[in-house]
């Protein structure tokens, strides 16, 4: 099939795959600094978590407002 019916739905649009590939690089990030926190104290693994949900609610939120 030719035209837009043949796309696969569960390949990423051209538009978000640069904003995906940013935020696998950054979900690396933010893991290794909860590892390293987590393993200084336990609890200070919490905060690279907080940092992450808080990272992915920017996110969504910037690129929902987006036109």
């Amino acid at each position: 099939m030719s035209g837009p019916e043949s796309k696969d739905p569960k390949q990423p649009s051209r538009k978000l795959r640069p904003i995906l590939r940013r935020e696998r690089n950054v979900l690396i990030g933010f893991t290794a600094v909860t590892l390293i926190l987590w393993w200084i104290h336990p609890r200070l693994g919490l905060i690279g978590i907080g940092l992450y949900g808080m990272h992915l609610l920017y996110m969504v939120l910037y690129y929902t407002r987006l036109p």
